[in-house]
């Protein structure tokens, strides 16, 4: 099915209305050129993943440079070339089916974490600065907004008593590349205490040095 746009302004009038599965969008329209038009689609959550296809009839590096600036998936110059414009038109759908299948499993994913309790970090071992999943706050009791911003924040919520055995596994791991596994209390901002398990492994640059390190709790 295709629906047709006079302009950019109708474009995002009926982009209000329909979900498309893709966007062929020319550059030269009156009111509302295809660049602007291009750059007020992904402003909308809904249409940012989009598949948008441009249309010009230029073909300078500066115009091509600006339809992808303005947020375009890909660009066909005119006279169209058929042949070419179907194969563009189905590997952005194929592209789009597959991210969206992506999308879906890393939810699931997701959702079966939060259901096992499970949350996991990535720490630079030489910034100590923390990556960590959204379930990796729920677990914590933190709202994923809040930074853990480092190794040393969560460090700072470990029980006392537990803090040096935590340091020194994890530096051992660091030094001897060994995976660990061991359980601690840790105290969440609201004041409740509870024991995890906390599981890492190293990771290692081209050279075999420490680089990352992989973990969950």
């Amino acid at each position: 099915d295709v629906i047709e746009a006079a302009d950019g302004v109708e474009a995002l009038e009926l982009l209000g209305e329909q979900r498309p599965d893709m966007m062929l969008l020319d550059v030269m329209m009156p009111q509302m050129d295809g660049y602007t038009a291009c750059a007020e689609i992904r402003k909308q959550h809904d249409h940012q993943s989009l598949p948008v296809l441009m249309l010009t009839g230029l073909n300078d590096m500066e115009s091509i440079d600006k339809a992808f600036e303005s947020g375009a998936t890909d660009f066909i110059t005119k006279p169209i070339n058929w042949t070419l414009l179907t194969q563009r038109v189905r590997y952005s759908l194929r592209t789009k089916a597959m991210g969206s299948a992506l999308q879906r499993n890393q939810e699931r994913l997701s959702q079966a974490q939060r259901i096992a309790k499970l949350g996991y970090w990535e720490i630079d071992i030489a910034s100590r600065l923390v990556h960590c999943s959204d379930e990796l706050y729920w677990v914590l009791g933190m709202e994923p907004t809040s930074q853990l911003e480092s190794i040393d924040t969560f460090m700072g919520m470990v029980n006392e008593e537990d803090r040096a055995a935590v340091e020194g596994v994890i530096e051992q791991a660091t030094q001897s590349h060994q995976a660990y596994e061991l359980e601690h209390r840790i105290l969440r901002p609201d004041g409740q205490e509870i024991t995890v398990q906390q599981q890492g492994q190293v990771m290692l640059d081209d050279d075999g040095r420490a680089e990352t390190l992989l973990g969950t709790i």
